[in-house]
C-alpha cells in the first residue's frame, strides 16, 4: 500500500471469484511438518499368552494441548487359512472360502484416557492386561487428590469390563512385574516420604517462601513392593538404595534382580550393580562386580540364568552394547560374567527376549543403518535377517511358539506391528500409518558411501528432493546426528524432517562419521579424545562426494544437527566457511561450560579421558568456542529452556559472541522443553523457522526471502503495514455436514481457516481506514491443484457453538486505534479447499505471499473416546 494513502481503503484485486474446487485428481501431496508429527508412534508389543493377540502403545500428538499421549491398542495374529476354513458346511456340502481379513479389521484401541497409558504386560494366564497411567483413580474423592497424579498399575480384565487401579504409592511406579500365579504383581516404587514431615515442609514452602533447593540432598530409596490385583494390600517385599530403575523377577517369583547405580544420580551412569534378593527370606546378595551399566534384564524360562545388556568395554558407555549372561543356579557360586554371542558378531544388540520352547534367545541388533534379527544358542549367532533398508525395534517373543513381533519401518513405510512366524514367513498387523504412505508424496532415499580423508569407509542416507532430475545441483543440507553414538538409519522418521526438506527442494545428507553406532565396536570408540577430529574429516568427505556426483550446489550448502550434532555443527562453521548457513540445535559451545553445567557431565570425561583441571589444553582445543573468531556463517541457534544435558548457556554463550561480532544470528529457546524439543507445536514451529533460515541463505541469497511461512513477519513492499499469519487450520462448526463418504476423498472439500493480523508500528492519521473484502484475499495452489480460492465466509463465536457466517459480500473496515494511533487488525477468514493435507500460497492484495500448510484428521476423530 503506498505511502500516505488516507481515507477508506479497499484491496480490490479484480480477479475472478472462484467458488469451486477442482479435484485432486489422483496426485499425492506432499508431506508436511504436521503430518510427519501425526504419523502414530508404535511401541512396546506384547504378546498374549495365547499367541494370537498383541498388545501395542500407540503415541500421537494432541495439537490443542500440544503434548503427546500414548494409548493401549490390540492386534491379532491372522488364523492360517485352513484352520479358519473347514472345507465342509453342516450339510457335508463345500464351504465358502473366509473372507480375507484385514489388518485394519484386526486391530482396536483399548484405552482412552486424557492422561494416555503406556508399558503393557499381559498376565501369564492371559487373563489380564496391565499397564502405568497417571490418569485419576474414579473410586477416589476429590479431597484425596489434592496432589498430581503419578504413574500406577492398571488392570484391564480380558474378560471385559473397565480397567481399575490396582497401586496407590503416593511417588509413582517405576517398574513391575507379573508373579507366575497371575493374581498378583510386584512393582518398584520411590520410598514414600513420612506424611507429617511433608506436610510441615509443603506448609512452610507455600506460607514463608522458604523454598531453597539443595543440590543432591532430595534422595528417596527405591522399594520392592507385593499386591494381589482382586483389590489387596501391599506388602514391603525389600528396601534398596537410591539408584535402583529396573528389576527382573525370577519364573517362580523366589527370587528378583536389579540393577542400580547406588546414588540416583544420573551421572553415574558407569555403575551397574546387579543385586540378588530372595523373596521368601528377604536375603540380599551382592553378584559379582563389573564396571558399566547394565539394562534389559532377563531371566531365562528354568530361571537359572540372567541375560542383560552391558558395554563390551566396561570403562567406555559408546562401546559396543553386547549381550551378557550370568549363572545364577548356584548362587553362592555364581560364575564370572559370559558373552552370549559370537566374537566375530561386532554389531550393538538392541534387545532381545528368551524363547522357552528352544532355550535360544533372540535379538535385534543396530547393523549399518538398518537392522537384523539374531538367534543366540550357546555362543553360536545366526543372523535370520540382514537390511540395511529396514528398521527394527521393540521385540517380543511367543515363549511357547517361538513367533516373533516387532515394530518395522523403512524408507518407503511408516512404522507398523509385524510378526514372524517360525518358519521365517513374515505378516503386516497393523495398517495405521498406511493412509499417510499412500497418499503423500514419498521422497527418494538411499544408503550412499564415500571414503574418508584416511580411506576410512563412511556410510550415510542421502534423501532426494521430489521429483529429482539425475544430474541437477541443488542445495544440500548436511544433518548430523546426536550421540555421537548415534546413527542415521534408513526410515522416513528422523528429528529433522528430511522428507520436508525433500518437499522444499533440498538434498539431506544424514552421515554416519566414525563413532556412530552399527559399525562395529573399533568405530564406535575411534573419536575418543578426538571430536571434531576424524568425524570431522569424514563428514565433509561425504559434501565432497555429493559435490563430485552432481547432486549438490556448492554455492548452496547449509549444515544443521542437535546435541552432538550440534557441537559439530558449532565445530564446522569455526573450521570452514563452505556452508552458507547453520542451525546449531541444543549443543556444546564449550566443554568446560558443558561439563560444569550439565547433569550428565561425565560424558566429557569419557570422550576426552580427563577433567578439564586435569588436562585443560583438550578442554581449549576440541572446543567450538576456541575458534570463534573464524565463525562467519549465519547461524540460527535453538534450546529448551530445561535441558539439563547440553544447558542453555552453551547457546546462550554462542549467541552472545555472534551478534557480539556481528555474525547473523538469532536465538530461539523454548519454556518446558528439555534435550531436544518434544511438544507438537513446538515442533512445528521449530521445523518452520529452520526452512524459513534455510530458505533466506541457500535460496535469497541472505536476503528476507519473499515467500514467507506461519508466523513471519511479513512486510508490505510500498508501505508500512505488517502482515502475520498465525493460523491455517482444517476446521469445523456447528451443523456443519461431515463430507460426503459416498464421494472419492478426492471430490470431498473441507474449511480452511486462516487466523492472520495486519499492523502498522507508526501512528497513523486519525481518518486512516481499511477495508477487507473477498477479493482482497486468495489461496493459490502451487502445482495449480485448485484456485485461485476466495474466502467463502467469517467464523463467529456465538451461542451455542461456533458457526460460519457463509457469504461472499462481506466488507471489513477497521480503523486507527483512537489513543496510540496505530492501526491493528485481527480478522479469521474461511476458505474451502480440497480435503486433503496440502499447501499453498496466502496472499493480501500487494503483500508477498504467506505458505500455509495444512494436515487432515485421517481418524476422524474416531479414537477420540471409547466406543458406545
Amino acid at each position: 500500500m503506498p505511502v500516505g494513502w488516507t481515507g477508506e481503503l479497499c484491496y480490490t484485486l479484480g480477479m475472478k471469484k472462484t467458488e469451486t474446487v477442482a479435484s485432486e485428481g489422483g496426485r499425492r501431496s506432499r508431506l508436511t511438518p504436521r503430518t510427519l508429527l501425526e504419523v502414530k508412534r508404535l511401541s512396546e508389543p506384547q504378546m498374549h499368552p495365547d499367541g494370537e493377540r498383541i498388545a501395542f502403545v500407540v503415541t500421537e500428538p494432541d495439537f490443542e494441548e500440544s503434548l503427546n499421549v500414548s494409548h493401549i491398542w490390540m492386534t491379532e495374529w491372522p488364523i492360517d487359512e485352513e484352520e479358519e476354513f473347514p472345507g465342509e458346511g453342516e450339510e457335508g456340502e463345500s464351504a465358502s472360502p473366509p473372507e480375507p481379513v484385514s489388518p485394519e479389521d484386526l486391530t482396536r484401541q483399548l484405552t482412552f484416557s486424557r492422561d494416555g497409558e503406556d508399558y503393557p504386560k499381559w498376565s501369564p494366564d492371559g487373563r489380564y492386561l496391565a499397564f502405568l497411567s497417571a490418569r485419576p483413580d474414579p473410586t477416589k474423592s476429590e479431597e484425596d487428590d489434592d496432589e498430581d497424579p503419578v504413574a500406577q498399575i492398571w488392570v484391564l480384565p480380558e474378560s471385559g469390563g473397565e480397567a481399575y487401579c490396582v497401586t496407590d504409592t503416593k511417588e509413582g511406579v517405576l517398574d513391575y512385574a507379573w508373579c507366575a500365579d497371575s493374581a498378583s504383581v510386584v512393582y518398584l516404587a520411590p520410598e514414600p516420604r513420612p506424611r507429617p514431615l511433608e506436610s510441615v515442609r509443603k506448609e512452610e514452602r507455600d506460607r514463608r517462601k522458604v523454598d531453597p533447593v539443595v543440590e543432591h540432598e532430595e534422595r528417596l530409596r527405591r522399594q520392592f513392593w507385593q499386591i494381589e490385583v482382586d483389590h489387596g494390600k501391599p506388602k514391603l517385599l525389600h528396601t534398596a538404595d537410591y539408584g535402583v530403575q529396573e528389576f527382573a523377577l525370577a519364573p517362580d517369583d523366589s527370587r528378583l534382580v536389579y540393577v542400580t547405580n547406588r546414588t540416583g544420580d544420573g551421572n553415574d551412569y558407569h555403575v551397574g550393580d546387579l543385586v540378588l534378593v530372595s523373596l521368601p527370606d528377604g536375603v540380599r546378595l551382592e553378584l559379582p562386580a563389573r564396571p558399566g551399566d547394565k539394562t534389559h534384564l532377563r531371566w531365562s524360562p528354568e530361571g537359572n540364568r540372567l541375560a542383560f545388556l552391558a558395554w563390551f568395554d566396561p570403562a567406555l558407555s559408546y562401546s559396543r552394547q553386547c549381550l551378557w549372561a550370568l549363572d545364577l543356579s548356584n548362587p553362592e557360586a555364581v560364575s564370572d560374567y559370559r558373552l552370549l554371542t559370537d566374537p566375530s558378531f561386532d554389531f550393538d544388540i538392541t534387545c532381545f527376549e528368551w524363547c522357552s520352547e528352544d532355550g535360544a534367545i533372540y535379538a535385534l541388533a543396530a547393523v549399518g543403518t538398518g537392522s537384523e534379527i539374531l538367534r543366540v544358542d550357546e555362543g553360536v549367532t545366526e543372523r535370520l535377517s540382514a537390511s540395511n533398508a529396514t528398521v527394527l525395534e521393540d521385540l517380543s517373543v511367543d515363549p511357547d511358539g517361538g513367533a516373533l513381533i516387532f515394530v518395522s519401518e523403512s524408507a518407503r513405510a511408516f512404522p507398523e506391528i509385524f510378526g514372524q512366524d517360525t518358519d521365517g514367513t513374515v505378516r503386516q498387523l497393523t495398517r495405521l500409518n498406511a493412509e499417510i504412505g499412500e497418499s503423500h508424496l514419498l521422497p527418494q532415499q538411499e544408503v550412499v558411501t564415500w571414503d574418508s580423508a584416511d580411506g576410512t569407509r563412511i556410510e550415510g542416507v542421502l534423501t532426494f528432493p521430489n521429483d529429482y532430475a539425475t544430474g541437477t545441483r541443488v542445495p544440500l543440507i548436511v544433518d548430523i546426528h546426536g550421540g555421537p553414538k548415534g546413527r542415521a538409519m534408513h526410515r522416513l522418521r528422523s528429528y529433522s524432517f528430511p522428507p520436508v526438506w525433500a518437499a522444499e527442494g533440498y538434498a539431506v545428507l544424514r552421515p554416519n562419521f566414525r563413532g556412530s553406532e552399527g559399525y562395529g565396536n573399533a568405530f564406535a570408540i575411534s573419536n575418543r579424545r578426538d571430536l571434531g577430529g576424524g568425524d570431522f574429516a569424514d563428514i565433509m568427505a561425504g559434501v565432497d562426494w555429493c559435490l563430485a556426483q552432481g547432486i549438490a550446489d556448492p554455492e548452496r550448502l547449509g549444515i544443521m544437527g542437535g546435541s552432538y550434532g550440534g557441537y559439530m555443527t558449532n565445530w564446522a562453521i569455526g573450521h570452514t566457511d563452505r556452508f552458507r548457513a547453520a542451525i546449531s540445535m541444543f549443543g556444546i559451545f564449550h566443554l568446560q561450560t558443558d561439563y560444569s553445567n550439565s547433569e550428565l557431565s561425565r560424558w566429557d570425561n569419557d570422550y576426552l579421558g580427563a577433567y578439564y583441571w586435569e588436562d585443560p589444553e583438550i578442554f581449549q582445543r576440541l572446543s567450538p568456542g576456541s575458534y570463534l573468531t573464524q565463525i562467519k556463517t549465519p547461524t540460527l541457534i535453538l534450546h529448551g529452556d530445561e535441558d539439563t544435558n547440553t544447558v542453555l548457556s552453551n547457546s546462550r554463550e554462542l549467541y552472545q559472541a555472534l551478534r557480539h561480532r556481528g555474525v547473523t544470528t538469532q536465538f530461539v529457546h523454548y519454556p518446558r522443553e528439555a534435550h531436544g524439543l518434544n511438544e507438537p507445536n513446538h515442533r512445528l514451529d521449530e521445523i518452520r523457522r529452520c526452512l524459513a533460515w534455510m530458505d533466506r541463505f541457500l535460496k535469497q541469497d541472505g536476503k528476507m526471502q519473499d515467500r514467507h511461512r506461519l508466523h513471519d513477519t511479513v512486510p508490505n513492499p510500498v508501505g508500512d503495514l505488517e502482515l502475520h499469519v498465525v493460523q491455517a487450520e482444517l476446521t469445523t462448526f456447528t451443523g456443519q455436514p461431515k463430507p460426503e463418504e459416498t464421494k472419492p476423498k478426492s471430490e470431498q472439500t473441507a474449511l480452511l481457516e486462516v487466523v492472520f493480523t495486519l499492523h502498522s508500528p507508526q501512528p497513523r492519521p486519525k481518518e486512516y481506514a481499511l477495508a477487507l473484502t473477498p477479493e482482497s484475499l486468495r489461496l493459490e495452489s502451487p502445482q495449480n491443484d485448485f484456485g485461485p480460492l476466495h474466502p467463502i465466509g467469517l467464523p463467529l463465536d456465538l451461542p451455542g457453538g461456533k458457526v460460519l457466517a457463509e457469504t461472499t459480500s462481506w466488507r471489513l473496515a477497521h480503523h486507527t486505534d483512537a489513543d496510540s494511533g496505530q492501526f491493528a487488525l485481527a480478522c479469521a477468514v474461511v476458505f474451502r479447499v480440497p480435503n486433503v493435507a496440502g499447501h499453498a500460497l496466502f496472499r493480501i492484495a500487494d503483500f508477498p505471499p504467506v505458505t500455509l500448510e495444512w494436515a487432515v484428521d485421517t481418524e476422524d476423530d474416531k479414537h477420540s473416546t471409547p466406543p458406545a
